[in-house]
C-alpha cells in the first residue's frame, strides 16, 4: 500500500469532517458513539442486509464486523466514501475507507476514518457531540481456509454535558471456510477492557452461505456483555442477489434485545426500545471501476410515530477495474503479476 494513497484517504477525511461539522445543525436528543456496531457503522451494503456479515463480507466491510474477511478477497484495491443518518434525530456519520489485498502476497490491510455528528439536549441547554474514529485493520489466511484479523481503533469524542472520551480498542475476528460456499464466523469486539459501557466488550458469531455466487445468506448472532450491565442479544438476518455482475438486491431482518438502539428514542415506549424489531433493503450498483450502494433500514414496532429509521449511501472507486471473485488472483497469481480479473460484488 503506497504512501501516496494513505495520505489521499486523510486528506478526504479531514475534507469530509469538515463538511459534516458545518452541516450538523439542529437539536434533538441523541445516544452515544459509533464504536458498537449499530446501523451508522456496519457498512452501507451490510446495512441492507440487516446489519448481517461477519462471515462473508467483502471490501470494506470488514472494518466494522470482522476483520478478517478483508483477505477474503484478493487482488482487490477499493476506496470507499459513505454518508449515513438518521433524519428524525439528525445524527449522521460520514466514513472513507480503503481496503488492499493486492498490495502484499500474504497480508491484507484496510485504513478507516469515521466522522460521527449528533444534536444533544439536556435540562434545556443543547449543544452537539462531536466523534472522530480511526481503523487499522489487519487480515491473513491459512491455505484459503482459515481468515484471522485484528482491527485497532482510536477513538475521540467531543461530548456536551460530560468529559471527553478518547482511547485505543481492538477488534479480533475469525473465518473458517470448509467449502467455497459455506463459512463460520467468530469476532470479539472491544477486547480491551474499560468501564464505559458506550463502547461494550461483545462478540458475534455467523454462518456465511453462497460464498461468492450470486446468492448469499449471512445470519449473525450477538453478544453484548456490557451496555445494560448484563448480556443483551441480537439476531442479524440478511440476504442479496446480485445480477449479471451489475445490480445487487438486498433485504434483512434484525431483531436487538441489547439496549436503546443509538441515537437514543424517547418516543418509543419501553417494549420497543428493549425488543426490537428491524427490517433491511439495498441495492447497489457496479459498473467497471465504480460502485454505489444505498440502503435503508426500518424499526417495525415503533408505533405511531415511526421515526426509527436509518439511510445509508456509499461509493466505491476501484482503480485496477472489476474486483477478482474470492479465489483468484491467489498469491502465487500476484507474485507471478497475474492480472486475471473477473466480476462480482
Amino acid at each position: 500500500m503506497s504512501w501516496w494513497r494513505i495520505i489521499l484517504v486523510f486528506i478526504l477525511s479531514f475534507s469530509v469532517s469538515s463538511f459534516a461539522q458545518a452541516a450538523g445543525e439542529g437539536i434533538d436528543v441523541v445516544g452515544s458513539i459509533p464504536s458498537w456496531q449499530t446501523p451508522e457503522t456496519v457498512g452501507v451494503a451490510a446495512l441492507g442486509r440487516g446489519s448481517a456479515g461477519t462471515a462473508n463480507g467483502d471490501t470494506t466491510t470488514g472494518l466494522y464486523l470482522n476483520p478478517a474477511s478483508l483477505r477474503k478477497y484478493l487482488n482487490t484495491y477499493v476506496f470507499e466514501g459513505t454518508f449515513s443518518f438518521h433524519p428524525s434525530a439528525d445524527s449522521r456519520v460520514f466514513n472513507v475507507a480503503l481496503a488492499d489485498s493486492k498490495s502484499n502476497a500474504l497480508l491484507a490491510a484496510g485504513l478507516a476514518y469515521s466522522f460521527f455528528s449528533a444534536p444533544r439536549e439536556d435540562d434545556g441547554e443543547s449543544n452537539v457531540l462531536l466523534g472522530h474514529m480511526v481503523r487499522l485493520g489487519l487480515g491473513m489466511d491459512w491455505r484459503r481456509t482459515l481468515y484471522v484479523g485484528i482491527l485497532l481503533k482510536y477513538f475521540y469524542v467531543s461530548r456536551p454535558f460530560k468529559l471527553d472520551n478518547y482511547g485505543i480498542n481492538a477488534d479480533v475476528g475469525v473465518i473458517y471456510e470448509p467449502h467455497p460456499w459455506f463459512s463460520l464466523s467468530l469476532v470479539g469486539y472491544n477486547l480491551l477492557y474499560n468501564d464505559d459501557n458506550e463502547i461494550p466488550i461483545s462478540m458475534a458469531g455467523g454462518i456465511g452461505i453462497g460464498g461468492d455466487t450470486p446468492f448469499r445468506a449471512s445470519i449473525d448472532g450477538v453478544v453484548d456483555f456490557q451496555s445494560k450491565g448484563e448480556p443483551g442479544y441480537e439476531l442479524r438476518v440478511g440476504i442479496q442477489y446480485t445480477f449479471v455482475d451489475i445490480f445487487t438486491i438486498r433485504a434483512g431482518y434484525q431483531l436487538d434485545q441489547v439496549r436503546d438502539r443509538r441515537p437514543f428514542t424517547p418516543w418509543l415506549d419501553e417494549t420497543a426500545r428493549e425488543l426490537s424489531h428491524f427490517v433491511s433493503v439495498g441495492i447497489g450498483l457496479r459498473y467497471a471501476m465504480v460502485g454505489l450502494d444505498i440502503s435503508f433500514r426500518q424499526q417495525l414496532d415503533a408505533g405511531t410515530l415511526s421515526n426509527n429509521r436509518y439511510l445509508g449511501f456509499s461509493l466505491q472507486f476501484w482503480p485496477y477495474g472489476t474486483r477478482p471473485k474470492r479465489g483468484q488472483g491467489g498469491p502465487r497469481d500476484i507474485r507471478a503479476g497475474s492480472t486475471q480479473y473477473s466480476g462480482g460484488r
